[in-house]
């Protein structure tokens, strides 16, 4: 979950594959990525140097975040905070040195002693949402108090676009409001499931 950059893998156990996903809008109409390379390409340009770069887990030497001020004055009033139900959920921006991402704990905490088949439950939803949901990746994060399911768009090392980080912020808390109602409901293991127990995952 800590990679730089958009690179997440997708599919099934059989069609698992990598992918780098970006708005179609940051690239020139109809230019074919030769054409890109070859021009001046601005941002569609910079964008292409950004995924070549982070497929190796690397960023710039000479890459800085954007501004708070300028991320801040970007989002929309409360574009940080989601609710789904009775399911509310404050995500973070994380603006540091080498690191600009947006964060979520869809499950804030998962209890060490949840059962195996919850869990199991929980990792395909994880892998279902990162499959079905442009830009983002679902997983764990472990903490000291145990682990988190985490959404994250990750843009360390992208050169700063508006639409780049509104998409991936909208695509994000949408993803959000989408999976914490139904990764709530399977982490509750006081919440009989019956499900669970007669078609097991």
């Amino acid at each position: 979950m800590g990679w730089p950059g958009l690179w997440k893998q997708v599919g099934g156990e059989r069609g698992r594959r990598n992918v780098f996903e970006t708005p179609a809008a940051l690239a020139s109409a109809g230019a074919e990525l030769e054409e890109m390379l070859e021009a001046d390409g601005g941002v569609a340009l910079a964008t292409i140097d950004w995924a070549l770069a982070s497929a190796n887990g690397d960023i710039r030497e000479d890459w800085l975040p954007p501004a708070r001020e300028l991320v801040a004055a970007t989002m929309p009033p409360g574009a940080l905070t989601v609710q789904a139900g009775c399911v509310l959920r404050q995500g973070e921006l994380i603006l540091e040195q080498d690191r600009w991402a947006l964060r979520f704990a869809i499950l804030p905490c998962v209890p060490a002693g949840l059962p195996a088949e919850r869990r199991h439950a929980l990792d395909l939803l994880a892998a279902d949402a990162q499959s079905q949901f442009r830009m983002i990746r679902v997983g764990w994060a472990e903490q000291s108090d145990g682990a988190a399911l985490v959404a994250v768009v990750d843009l360390t090392g992208a050169p700063y676009a508006e639409l780049l980080f509104l998409t991936g912020l909208e695509g994000l808390t949408q993803a959000v409001a989408r999976l914490v109602e139904t990764a709530d409901l399977l982490a509750d293991a006081t919440v009989p499931l019956r499900a669970l127990e007669v078609c097991r995952v």
